[in-house]
């Protein structure tokens, strides 16, 4: 009886420890199972870290991109130095020319004969020629008479009277020999310029005309203006006041 429950004894000890060993081999799949689950989980949440992380690293070129356009806000501020050297080199520029226009001197007023007014007309030397003449002792002169267009026009058609506008200049000079003919006379120092100007309703009083005197380009006193139009009455009245001829 001892030995069969002895044995029976053994018998119960070997299943507990079969069973034992049959719920370990149970159990370490089980935490096998549950690692390899844990490990996916773990990897698919490093994945999703790394994605988020990725995400991250593409989005930090558009969050900088307010950066990268700082230089295009800053351009009106890197403009200005630009438009103030235009600026600068303008009033640079135009420094010169004011300095030019500052040395240039001024023109000179025009001479004018006392009573008249008259002046020297410009270019009077390209008008054409009406005629020479020669004076005798005591002013031994040369001297040629030119006339403006308005002048010639009267002069050629052998007019009686002189149209407003219309302008005579005289020329003189002492005479003097030739140093290569000794025959020949030529002109010599010039002494005067002498105009006439026709205006009828400025010089009413004188015949319509106005006289100019000169010497090196500056009217003489008004005595000697004062002679001119009593010598023209005295002698030409009936040519308009005129001595000087067209010479063909």
């Amino acid at each position: 009886m001892q030995r069969l429950r002895l044995s029976e004894a053994l018998a119960g000890l070997a299943l507990l420890a079969c069973a034992a060993f049959g719920q370990q081999a149970v159990a370490q799949p089980l935490v096998h199972a549950e690692s390899e689950t844990a490990q996916p989980a773990v990897h698919a949440a490093s994945d999703t870290a790394q994605q988020q992380t990725g995400k991250q690293t593409t989005q930090q070129p558009t969050a900088q991109q307010p950066t990268a356009q700082q230089p295009t806000a800053r351009q009106p501020t890197t403009r200005q130095p630009t438009t103030r050297q235009s600026t600068a080199q303008q009033s640079t520029a135009q420094q010169p020319i004011a300095k030019q226009s500052a040395l240039q001197p001024a023109a000179a007023t025009p001479s004018a004969s006392p009573i008249y007014g008259v002046t020297i007309p410009a270019g009077y030397r390209k008008w054409q020629l009406i005629a020479p003449a020669e004076e005798a002792a005591p002013l031994d002169e040369l001297r040629v008479v030119l006339g403006n267009p308005e002048a010639m026009a009267a002069i050629e058609r052998s007019a009686k009277r002189f149209p407003d506008g219309a302008v005579l200049v005289k020329l003189a000079y002492k005479r003097k020999p030739s140093p290569d003919f000794e025959p020949a006379t030529i002109p010599g120092q010039p002494t005067t310029v002498q105009v006439m100007v026709k205006d009828s309703r400025r010089y009413a009083s004188t015949g319509g005309w106005g006289f100019g005197r000169f010497v090196n380009g500056v009217a003489v006193d008004a005595a000697q203006h004062q002679t001119c139009f009593a010598c023209h009455a005295a002698r030409v009245k009936d040519r308009d006041y005129v001595f000087t001829r067209f010479a063909p």
